[in-house]
């Protein structure tokens, strides 16, 4: 079958050289952050400068950021944070968020009303269609994801943060597949709280962040009680060599952005003018002058993508998101977007990380060749 060609980064991600190294080196150490001894001492202090050094990177205050297992966890402590104390106010989304995020709305049921954006075929939202909303509705609380998980666009988050601080309302924001592709700055687009994900940015599983702005740190409900940890709000013994694999992860990151993010553009480029060149009347992928090259939803000669996913063998991509694959033939979001053209069972999402090589795409594009035509 030959070696494994991973296309499937918007799920999951390598560990990074980098974050692998740091790992290695900090092995040796070892202690309860919580504890009032010196490996207690001496893991806190390490923890604390990693907090400082990234909050820096992400613009935002040291005390504003929480470590969590994982970007649900996040999602579900901020707006379960949000919306406990209140009932019959007025919570905007859009039908294209993270399965996360509208199990957690849809949670509350009638003591929330919902709104819900809905996207054109590029998975795009519409700025008067978010103004009408602003307009029409007291909106407590917005929640929006900032890179689709499904197609790579990129939401105007900095629109929506203006009408939030306009109208008054909170703005949650789910970072998970934005952190590397973009340069996140917290305090560019006024979030109320933020969310990131380590395995999805080249760091160990099993470890995310939460951003939450400091004047509103007293609506958070925890959901995990005990120990009391990281001021009470997410209690439990803190993860140290989780938390050392995400803060290099973001380190890293932001060193070497623009390096990173040309040589995943440089493929994602080749790859589409590759494709186009073998199919040139039946290639169809969702695209906007708003995505990020990492992630790419396509469909070729209406061949159905499950079929594909199984005769690609070796070369890995997936035709759902990872979080709700199972659920149906085709993703949730897909059918929600309904492309312009080819049918919603033909779209395979393809998502490339700068550990892909030219060689990568060609052997891709290739197999692709010899299965349909």
């Amino acid at each position: 079958m030959g070696r494994i060609i991973y296309l499937d980064n918007a799920s999951t991600t390598t560990v990074s050289k980098h974050v692998a190294n740091k790992v290695k080196y900090y092995l040796k150490y070892y202690g309860n952050y919580s504890s009032n001894n010196l490996t207690g001492s001496t893991i806190r202090n390490i923890i604390n400068s990693y907090k400082v050094s990234i909050s820096s990177l992400l613009n935002c205050d040291s005390s504003e950021l929480f470590f969590t297992s994982c970007a649900t966890e996040s999602n579900n402590l901020a707006l379960k944070g949000f919306l406990s104390h209140k009932s019959n106010i007025y919570v905007l989304t859009t039908t294209v968020e993270h399965i996360s995020i509208l199990s957690v709305l849809s949670s509350f049921g009638r003591k929330i009303k919902l709104l819900k954006l809905r996207v054109n075929a590029n998975c795009e939202l519409s700025n008067s269609d978010i103004l009408n909303m602003f307009s029409r509705y007291d909106i407590y609380l917005t929640s929006v994801i900032y890179v689709n998980n499904e197609t790579g666009i990129i939401n105007n988050i900095k629109y929506i943060s203006s009408l939030c601080t306009r109208y008054g309302s909170l703005l949650h924001i789910d970072a998970s597949q934005a952190l590397g592709k973009l340069k996140l700055n917290i305090s560019n687009i006024h979030a109320t709280s933020l969310t990131i994900s380590g395995h999805k940015s080249h760091s160990l599983q099993g470890i995310g962040i939460l951003y939450i702005n400091s004047h509103f740190v007293n609506l958070l409900k925890p959901q995990i009680i005990g120990g009391g940890q990281q001021s009470g709000i997410r209690s439990g013994s803190l993860p140290f060599i989780q938390i050392v694999s995400i803060c290099e992860a973001i380190i890293d990151l932001y060193n070497n952005y623009e390096v990173y993010y040309c040589k995943v553009n440089f493929l994602y480029s080749y790859m589409l003018s590759y494709i186009n060149d073998i199919f040139p009347r039946c290639f169809f992928y969702i695209n906007s002058h708003f995505k990020v090259p990492h992630i790419t939803n396509m469909s070729i000669s209406n061949f159905n993508s499950s079929s594909l996913i199984q005769l690609l063998g070796n070369i890995i991509v997936s035709n759902s998101s990872a979080c709700s694959s199972g659920s149906g033939r085709y993703s949730r979001v897909l059918k929600e977007i309904n492309p312009k053209y080819g049918h919603l069972d033909s779209y395979f999402r393809v998502s490339i990380s700068r550990y892909n090589s030219l060689s990568d795409i060609i052997v891709f594009v290739n197999r692709l060749k010899h299965i349909i035509l």
